[in-house]
């Protein structure tokens, strides 16, 4: 299914990750901008998915993987493939991909995680599951894409 978004969409994916990550098998975020509110909930998505064996990985600026980082236990490195720097990314991308059976979910928007992103602001992006071919396409399209700009 391939449909509208909006940064409550996101919001809402976060939320549902951060209350049941055992339910999930990996999760991948590309967003250049994460604002202090945004920071911590991103830090505990990071640590409740460590914890449930989920993989996750978010591709953000320099500045914001830094101060992300700081907020993460342990040493910096043991956070390394988890929170990657790339000062060249503008895409704001988010997948989700469960455990067993479901369907895996991309949203492609122009919401940062920020307040305004996900809240304040009128931001417009596609959200596409894994239950069509289609859509299936687009979440392969869009794990990939954020693979790439990890790498």
């Amino acid at each position: 299914m391939i449909d509208i978004s909006t940064g409550r969409d996101v919001e809402r994916l976060i939320d549902r990750a951060i209350a049941q990550p055992d339910r999930l098998s990996d999760i991948a975020f590309c967003a250049p901008f994460i604002d202090e509110r945004m920071m911590n909930r991103i830090a505990r998505l990071a640590i409740v998915t460590r914890e449930a064996s989920c993989g996750f990985r978010i591709v953000t600026s320099s500045a914001a993987a830094a101060a992300l980082v700081a907020r993460l236990p342990g040493p910096p490195a043991f956070w390394r493939k988890t929170v990657v720097a790339n000062d060249r990314v503008h895409a704001k991308a988010y997948v989700v991909t469960p455990r067993g059976r479901g369907h895996a979910r991309a949203i492609v928007t122009s919401a940062n995680l920020t307040w305004g992103g996900i809240a304040g602001n009128f931001e417009l992006g596609v959200s596409a599951t894994s239950a069509t071919p289609q859509g299936r396409h687009v979440v392969r399209a869009v794990r990939e894409f954020i693979g790439r700009v990890a790498a």
